[in-house]
């Protein structure tokens, strides 16, 4: 595998994310991924996100403070904090990435729908 500059393991959304900024940048990208089809578990959560209804005011008010409690007790605290931060840091800068591709994001009923 000589002649790449960038190997991505697995094409769900961190995969083609990943893929996408390197090749923007000018690598010369390769992405393996084991099924025929990419997606991972993006694939199965239907692509959506979570996201403070208000994030850019969480963000400026405490860093997603609550959010990022609410993700680090989903992952049992498996998770060091300063890694579900830097998360929840980059869930706040993709919808501006997004924006700049040609994509949106649509809000969803969910929380409206199980409340």
């Amino acid at each position: 595998m000589t002649g790449y500059d960038m190997v991505v393991l697995g094409y769900g959304r961190a995969g083609a994310s990943a893929a996408l900024q390197g090749a923007q940048a000018g690598a010369k990208v390769l992405i393996v991924e084991e099924s025929s089809n990419g997606g991972g578990n993006s694939y199965c959560s239907s692509a959506n996100l979570t996201s403070p209804q208000d994030f850019d005011a969480a963000m400026e008010k405490d860093g997603a403070a609550q959010f990022t409690d609410n993700l680090e007790k989903a992952t049992q605290h498996t998770t060091p904090r300063e890694v579900v931060a830097a998360f929840t840091k980059g869930l706040h800068e993709m919808e501006p990435w997004l924006n700049q591709l040609g994509g949106e994001l649509e809000e969803s009923n969910y929380d409206k729908m199980y409340s």
